[in-house]
């Protein structure tokens, strides 16, 4: 395998996306058990509100901020095609030729 070059690929925090879910959760918590109150429920929806506001601002401001991972645009030459299968993962086929881009398969 020929590693041609190699893109780093950035992506958004994930806190981001947790400010964004925790917004949600209280909007639908207000929503099923504060709408009869008189000025809780009120209160409590703005604040569900503000903070669903500024986690999606904050997930458009930093959606390529933080380091994600590696791809690399390869020529293989010479690996097996089963090592190939376990280790790697394709992104992209170029036209009309013989390189690929893949990324590292995340071992857990």
């Amino acid at each position: 395998m020929e590693i041609l070059e190699t893109i780093s690929i950035y992506g958004a925090p994930d806190w981001t996306t947790i400010i964004l879910f925790i917004g949600i959760g209280i909007a639908i918590f207000c929503i099923a058990c504060l709408r009869d109150t008189e000025y809780a429920g009120i209160v409590v929806g703005i604040i569900a509100c503000a903070i669903i506001l500024v986690g999606v601002i904050f997930f458009i401001t930093l959606r390529e901020s933080e380091f994600d991972h590696n791809e690399y645009v390869i020529r293989i030459t010479d690996m097996p095609a089963q090592e190939f299968i376990e280790k790697y993962e394709v992104t992209k086929h170029f036209d009309y030729s013989d390189v690929i881009q893949v990324r590292e398969i995340e071992k857990k």
